[in-house]
């Protein structure tokens, strides 16, 4: 943090894309539930990473059984830090 406030040079998007609802937890903490489209992906921003290890759970209800879903975790300059498919 700078004064309190979040560092922007350590924030981290992680970038949904595919079909179907997910809802998301990181380091034990609910992130959000999100409706996915193939037309567009959704960003989940400031995910809070701390040095070590940071558990990410994910539940996924494809919209059907040919449905993706990609997560990218993102630096703030929309740079890919690491890559995950799922099908």
């Amino acid at each position: 943090t700078l004064g309190g406030l979040p560092n922007p040079a350590l924030q981290t998007v992680l970038r949904l894309a595919g079909e179907g609802n997910v809802r998301l937890w990181v380091n034990g903490q609910e992130a959000g539930e999100y409706t996915l489209a193939a037309s567009e992906a959704t960003r989940v921003p400031d995910i809070d990473l701390e040095a070590g290890a940071n558990p990410v759970l994910l539940s996924w209800e494809p919209a059907s059984p040919s449905s993706t879903l990609s997560l990218v975790f993102e630096d703030r300059d929309r740079q890919p830090e690491i890559t995950f498919a799922f099908s």
